[in-house]
């Protein structure tokens, strides 16, 4: 990957010191007058830009840990029925896991640990980013929960004849899962940088006009994608997890549309929470989102 380091990513709070040390600091309403300077506003556009780039290679990251799991449930789905894992197939299997461990316990960005592990042993990375210079810095997290080295170090250990293939699958497709709900946690904070980056390039116009009609167009724009978000889950056939999947999406949308309300004092101040884990709820936050559109 190529530098500059990524000042934006880990200096977000640094960032939101300088601003209300010695810059304008966003008004009630919006005015004439250049919310922040276009120093400041520069800045918070690469800060989001930086943190989308981290967060693509993160997923990047994930998927080939994905990929590497299952290569070992392959192997335990071509074993005979009623037999068990010999010790020749156990030690190839436990060779792909760390391989697979190897991909997220080493993987680097600009010379970033993606993934760091902390003293309690959990792998996960908090990320500052700053959003805009009213408003405090914006975490998001990136975990291994469910897939460490915790996580998978138990399958492999399970791998006996009392356990059976059958739990050894089980307990293999949960970390599987794992993996495929921090990814989706990912992409739901990507989709919402997104609309994030098209925020402060709106407040970044010195045309009161154009940045009012810009921050219109992206608060409908994500109202509509909440509205489809719940209309995937009301009207498809969804497991669980898929459903989890497309919370994860709709929750920081919800945060994102609150954000951008507080800071163009929009009537609809508060977007409440809806849930979309069910077919009746989902049912309900369609017909609730429709009316307000």
């Amino acid at each position: 990957m190529k530098k500059p380091f990524l000042l934006g990513v880990l200096a977000g709070c640094v960032l939101s010191a300088l601003i209300f040390a010695g810059y304008y600091a966003v008004t009630k309403r919006f005015s004439r007058k250049t919310i922040v300077s276009t120093e400041v506003q520069q800045q918070i556009i690469q800060n989001i830009q930086d943190t989308e780039k981290l967060l693509a290679f993160a997923d990047d990251i994930l998927a080939e840990y994905a990929d590497t799991l299952m290569e070992v449930r392959e192997i335990l789905v071509k074993t005979d029925a009623g037999t068990y894992i010999n010790q020749e197939e156990k030690k190839k299997i436990a060779g792909l896991c760390e391989k697979g461990l190897e991909i997220i316990e080493t993987a680097m960005f600009n010379t970033i640990p993606v993934f760091l592990t902390n003293s309690d042993g959990e792998c996960r990375r908090a990320i500052p980013v700053t959003l805009d210079a009213a408003q405090p810095t914006y975490k998001l997290t990136i975990s291994c929960a469910g897939f460490d080295r915790k996580a998978v170090n138990s399958f492999i250990t399970n791998l006996t004849p009392e356990t059976g293939l059958k739990n050894n699958i089980a307990e293999l497709d949960k970390i599987i899962s794992a993996v495929s709900l921090e990814r989706a946690q990912a992409g739901a904070y990507q989709n919402r940088l997104t609309h994030s980056l098209e925020t402060a390039e709106a407040l970044s116009k010195s045309n009161l006009n154009e940045r009012r009609t810009a921050i219109n167009r992206i608060i409908q724009k994500i109202k509509t994608e909440q509205l489809v978000l719940s209309v995937r889950s009301a009207n498809g056939i969804y497991c669980p997890e898929d459903r989890q999947q497309i919370q994860l999406n709709y929750d920081e949308l919800n945060k994102e549309l609150n954000r951008i309300s507080v800071l163009s004092q929009k009537p609809t101040a508060k977007n409440n929470a809806v849930s979309l884990l069910s077919q009746s709820d989902a049912e309900n936050a369609m017909l609730y989102l429709a009316k307000k559109q």
